[in-house]
């Protein structure tokens, strides 16, 4: 998969974006240090978008449902992100469209376990801590 950083109204949002060939399957979104109602909203939204990939629902059709959304719009180069839905809509777009640009993993953020404080690392849908075993799905 590939993450990319998208500024939002909210704040710096991560969009990770797992593919089949070209084809999305998976999406998984982290809003920065946000926590809260816009974190687990944001998290309803990436799940939902994941379940209706897997189920066969054009990619297409997603982002005509999300894309224009509009909550605290805020321009990120250039390209004006009207909200966090709107935000996981115009990754879905590049990623389609092979205009992603991902960044590199010096500039992911690096999620911490709740623990033991050890980088967590993302494998099979869920975040896990190789030093404490601790899993978020």
């Amino acid at each position: 998969g590939s993450t990319v950083k998208m500024r939002t109204g909210h704040g710096n949002m991560y969009v990770t974006i797992n593919s089949e060939g070209k084809k999305p399957f998976e999406v998984f979104v982290n809003l920065g240090k946000a926590g809260g109602c816009d974190s687990a909203n944001l998290e309803a939204v990436a799940r939902l978008t994941s379940i209706a990939l897997r189920a066969g629902v054009d990619a297409n059709e997603i982002i005509s449902q999300l894309r224009g959304i509009t909550c605290c719009p805020n321009y990120d180069g250039g390209v004006l992100v009207k909200s966090n839905p709107d935000a996981v809509a115009l990754a879905l777009t590049q990623h389609l469209n092979g205009t992603l640009q991902p960044i590199g993993i010096e500039n992911q953020v690096r999620m911490l376990c709740p623990d033991c404080n050890t980088s967590l690392v993302f494998q099979e849908g869920c975040y896990i801590c190789k030093g404490c075993g601790w899993t978020k799905c």
